[in-house]
């Protein structure tokens, strides 16, 4: 038979049971941090990203650079096969199959995201074959600050741009 705990120890009937202290301070509870801290953190990741801006877009420009070097050589290509085809060079991107502005310019990589306008030039009167040609790639304001301005190649190969180093 069951005795209730009321029966066994009479006197502690509606006592509360009490509980041995734990050694030790007691747990904090969790805190945020405070204004200070979190401003020297933002501070701190403000620092680090302009430290790796400036590399960043120095490293794209030059990506740009060479992806438009790059265009003004095949450019170059196709006004050879141009001329093998027709006798005379094109006098337009467009009679190149590059797609281009009313003006004449070609837009580069693309119309959506141009850093680049690819211009074809020739000495020749128009109307008339053109036996030279000078396609030059003008930076836009996607290539701000780029050090070798305009690129260009000639129909003898020769390359243009304010920089030595640039091609």
């Amino acid at each position: 038979m069951r005795r209730s705990a009321a029966a066994l120890a009479p006197g502690l009937a509606g006592a509360a049971v009490k509980r041995p202290l734990a050694s030790g301070p007691a747990p904090r509870p969790a805190r945020a941090f405070s204004l200070p801290e979190l401003l020297l953190g933002v501070l701190v990741a403000a620092i680090l990203l302009a430290c790796t801006l400036a590399p960043l877009q120095r490293t794209l420009q030059r990506a740009r650079r060479a992806a438009a070097s790059a265009a003004l050589l095949e450019l170059a290509l196709r006004q050879e096969s141009h001329r093998a085809l027709h006798g005379s060079y094109a006098r337009t991107p467009a009679a190149l199959g590059w797609p281009q502005y009313a003006d004449g310019a070609a837009p580069w990589p693309s119309p959506a995201r141009a850093w680049y306008l690819l211009r074809l030039h020739s000495s020749a009167p128009p109307g008339s074959a053109a036996d030279d040609y000078q396609a030059v790639a003008l930076p836009l304001p996607a290539q701000a600050g780029e050090p070798c301005g305009s690129l260009g190649i000639d129909h003898l190969g020769r390359r243009s741009a304010a920089a030595a180093d640039c091609w």
